[in-house]
């Protein structure tokens, strides 16, 4: 029993370093998975309008 505690401690231990940094300049040119809108535009996410239709996710003017 003891021995079975120490292999699932272990690997939880293991498991936090795990997690590969990503560097800061991969979010650079891309945000959420697009890409950034033009100055005087934001992004709009994908959503459903009021007709309930879907509507994908678009830069608009502010």
């Amino acid at each position: 029993m003891r021995r079975l505690i120490t292999v699932i401690a272990l690997a939880a231990i293991a498991s936090t370093f795990a997690i590969i940094p990503v560097p800061a300049s991969a979010d650079r040119d891309d945000h959420m998975g697009h890409q950034r809108c033009g100055r005087g535009s934001h992004w709009v996410a994908p959503h459903r309008n009021k007709q309930g239709r879907w509507v994908p996710g678009h830069c608009s003017r502010r």
